[in-house]
């Protein structure tokens, strides 16, 4: 119990911190009026693209799951966007409640549905790392004046570098022995988290090795096209705003910049992160008003929150989903 509140109480300075830089010095008038003048059909197709985003990644999810043929797209879609709206409310969450739920589903061990998500984790990891890597390259000024004026060296040490660290730690895991000994040691301090780790290694290695060659093709397209999607979440908000010098190719600068805020400290949402993260490309990048960016960010960020949280609560429902919560 007192783990949980500890837990809670830094996230919720991380959102409170975030929110605060965010929106200090704002003009709450000018931000309304600036969402009064909003093309509402653009942010109807910002909350579609993230459904539709999330859509692929369950197909994907599906298909490196071994014997996929025998698992229905939709039972992936459903505990996809409820993990998700679990997210959304307790960060991470959704992580844990889709293998979960979807393990329940087709009566199959956790451990093995749990280790498709890791290995989702890792190839959605190689996608920010050749997402940043072609930012550094083919968006180094614009960086460079997020990054405090660093060139192009400083920004890989800053960036790129520990991503590939971490990767490259992980990949050692899985690929050597050296997961094998960590395992071990986890065994000697606790047996029963020593077998689990044993069992969630063993069906990770496995979430390497498909059915077959042409899902290897099919996840690296399903993965661009889901990407894609992603960032079209900001590309039709530069349309709702009417953002005259922010084109196709600096959807994909938002998405890097937020993804990177988000993936340092996961909080509900992305809320505070994402939104620092928002504004300040927005005003130092591209010059954009700061109220116009707040309201830009609460848009982007609000409506399709809202929107998938109510469809996985939705879909919650339609299933017979139940959540028991310990107390102690």
């Amino acid at each position: 119990m007192l783990k949980k509140s500890i837990y809670i109480i830094l996230i919720s300075i991380v959102v409170i911190i975030g929110l605060w830089f965010s929106f200090k010095g704002v003009e709450w008038s000018q931000i309304f009026k600036s969402l009064k003048d909003v093309k509402i059909w653009f942010v109807v197709l910002q909350a579609f693209s993230m459904l539709i985003a999330h859509l692929i990644r369950a197909e994907r999810w599906r298909l490196m799951i071994s014997e996929s043929n025998q698992i229905k797209s939709t039972f992936t879609f459903t505990y996809t966007i409820i993990g998700y709206a679990m997210s959304n409310l307790i960060p991470r969450s959704g992580e844990a409640i889709r293998p979960l739920l979807l393990s329940k589903k087709i009566n199959r061990p956790f451990t093995q549905i749990a280790a498709t998500v890791i290995v989702e984790r890792l190839l959605d990891g190689i996608v920010l790392l050749v997402l940043i890597t072609f930012l550094i390259y083919s968006a180094k000024d614009k960086l460079s004046v997020l990054f405090y004026g660093k060139n192009e060296i400083e920004l890989l040490l800053i960036i790129l570098i520990p991503l590939i660290v971490v990767l490259f730690f992980i990949w050692l895991i899985i690929k050597t022995k050296i997961g094998d000994l960590i395992v071990g040691k986890i065994y000697l301090i606790n047996i029963k988290i020593g077998e689990f780790g044993k069992r969630i290694l063993h069906d990770i290695r496995l979430g390497f090795k498909f059915d077959n060659g042409t899902k290897y093709v099919k996840i690296i397209f399903y993965s661009i096209i889901m990407w894609i999607f992603y960032g079209l979440v900001f590309y039709f908000g530069f349309y709702a705003f009417d953002f005259k010098n922010m084109y196709f190719s600096d959807m994909f600068v938002m998405l890097g910049a937020t993804l990177i805020a988000v993936t340092i400290a996961p909080t509900p949402g992305g809320a505070g992160l994402f939104h620092y993260a928002c504004i300040s490309v927005l005003t130092k990048l591209y010059n954009i008003d700061n109220n116009i960016a707040v309201a830009f960010t609460l848009i982007t960020h609000f409506i399709p929150y809202i929107f998938i949280t109510v469809v996985g609560l939705i879909l919650m429902i339609k299933d017979g989903v139940k959540f028991k919560f310990n107390s102690e």
